[in-house]
């Protein structure tokens, strides 16, 4: 969606042209051609590996310290309306 937007607004005149009803629904069928064409991805190869070795180094660390006690947040839950918190600063 950011490339897309980024290849309209590189263009000469966007601003004058996305009031033209005949340019805009050129714009939508090159968008459309493009989308059926592309395979779209939300996290490249490689940072997807990089995030998957962490976890694992991480996941890792948790289970060799065992001086470190974890609490889990469901123990504790915000009730609105009942929970005690700072209404300023």
């Amino acid at each position: 969606m950011l490339q897309l937007m980024r290849n309209l607004t590189d263009k000469r005149d966007w601003n004058i042209d996305v009031f033209n009803d005949e340019i805009v629904a050129k714009w939508r069928e090159e968008a459309f051609k493009a989308q059926d064409g592309a395979e779209i991805a939300l996290v490249s190869d490689s940072l997807r590996l990089a995030l998957k070795n962490g976890i694992a180094q991480m996941i890792k660390k948790l289970h060799s310290d065992q001086d470190q006690t974890l609490l889990n947040p469901s123990l504790f839950p915000l009730v609105f309306g009942k929970t005690l918190a700072l209404t300023e600063g």
